[in-house]
């Protein structure tokens, strides 16, 4: 009995590590085919489109695009040249940069305090509030611009660089509450605590000082 004890201690020495390297071994395979179609997707959904519209870009005017092509028979730089070409395009560039940047910082403003709430502070019909903050999303696009157009056309906003960015800005203001809610969640509150509010030993510290 004790030769056989002795017979499968060795064995079972011997063949764990072997499970455990073939498990490790799966689970890297396993992260591998996940990781793969992961990004496999955010290419289709990010470079399809975007390979699109360089498409058409380049498609020839005269020639043109239609069924049943898969791919433009003709290319051509006209509408590139025509773009650039233009004796406003410096503007209108500044212009559309201007702009982008105006909305991500103005959504950023408005929607990090939101966030915070979201994040950090367990209320009644919490639920509620982002069901509401995210109703831009669930509403369709063509009742929120109307509504805005007859509010802009009141408020004189329409055709406005500013009515531009609000327009803008109430269209990622739902997405930019979600991102940073997300982001806010994943940080422990112990640590963020500890990073942004003072503790008792640094106040006595300060005084003492």
């Amino acid at each position: 009995m004790a030769q056989l004890n002795q017979i499968s201690d060795i064995v079972t020495t011997e063949v764990t590590p072997g499970i455990e390297l073939l498990r490790k071994k799966r689970k890297k395979e396993r992260n591998f085919l996940l990781a793969f179609f992961m990004y496999g997707a955010i290419f289709l959904m990010l470079g399809f489109p975007l390979a699109v519209a360089i498409s058409w870009s380049l498609v020839d005017p005269e020639v043109g695009w239609f069924a049943p092509d898969l791919f433009p028979r003709s290319f051509s730089l006209y509408h590139w040249t025509y773009v650039i070409g233009s004796n406003r395009f410096l503007e209108r560039l500044v212009r559309s940069l201007l702009i982008s940047a105006s909305v991500s910082v103005l959504s950023a403003t408005v929607a990090l305090p939101t966030a915070w709430a979201l994040a950090r502070f367990p209320f009644r019909q919490k639920r509620m509030v982002e069901l509401f903050v995210l109703s831009p999303m669930i509403v369709p696009g063509i009742l929120v611009s109307v509504s805005l157009t007859e509010m802009f056309y009141r408020m004189g906003l329409h055709g406005t660089v500013i009515g531009v960015i609000l327009v803008h800005t109430v269209g990622t203001l739902p997405l930019m509450i979600r991102i940073l809610t997300a982001t806010l969640e994943g940080i422990p509150a112990v640590s963020y605590t500890h990073l942004t509010l003072p503790t008792k030993e640094d106040e006595c510290g300060g005084r003492g000082a």
